[in-house]
């Protein structure tokens, strides 16, 4: 499911946290136990990508793994897991979760399995009905790729503007110095 772009990160995160929050009503209303409405919102939020490839993924606040694009790690306590600098990452967002509600976190991973990590920034967010996270994250570099595309698309309109304004004036100014001939 592709739900938004680079520009528009907060509508995808409003999106995942809405699906969080409409399974939690189905569950309050007494539609669906807890158990098939978290089953429900983790099968949903497994299958959601935005910008292409990106993911959101979930922990609960002990830093259990319940839904993430790398299957490998769903299940597994990731709250010890260390980027190439040693930080804590997953730690340090589910601190922020808890503390703070949501926040932004920088660590290092992997674009893909068995790649060089690279930066990251993971948008953290706490779900409390269920003691959940909700993250997603975005590498810098592709930032950065798209900063340059937007400059350089931006740059080609500039000297298209500039070379038809020239052609403009270029225009009225024979049409005006033909009649003072």
């Amino acid at each position: 499911i592709s739900v938004c772009d680079w520009s528009s990160d907060v509508c995808s995160s409003d999106l995942a946290a809405g699906l969080l929050k409409e399974a939690h009503q189905r569950e309050l209303s007494g539609e669906l136990t807890r158990e098939q409405a978290q089953q429900q919102a983790l099968a949903t939020l497994s299958a959601l990508r935005y910008a292409g490839e990106e993911y959101f993924f979930v922990t609960d606040l002990a830093g259990r793994m319940l839904v993430h694009a790398d299957a490998k790690l769903i299940g597994q306590d990731v709250s010890g897991l260390k980027d190439t600098n040693g930080d804590a990452f997953v730690s340090e967002m589910t601190r922020t979760a808890r503390e703070q509600g949501s926040g932004t976190v920088a660590y290092l991973w992997p674009k893909r399995p068995g790649t060089e990590p690279v930066d990251k920034v993971t948008y953290v967010s706490r779900f409390d009905p269920w003691g959940w996270m909700l993250a997603t994250g975005v590498y810098i570099d592709d930032i950065k790729e798209q900063f340059r595309r937007e400059l350089v698309n931006l740059t080609l309109l500039g000297v298209f503007m500039l070379g038809l304004m020239a052609a403009v004036i270029l225009l009225l100014a024979r049409s005006s110095s033909k009649p003072m001939e």
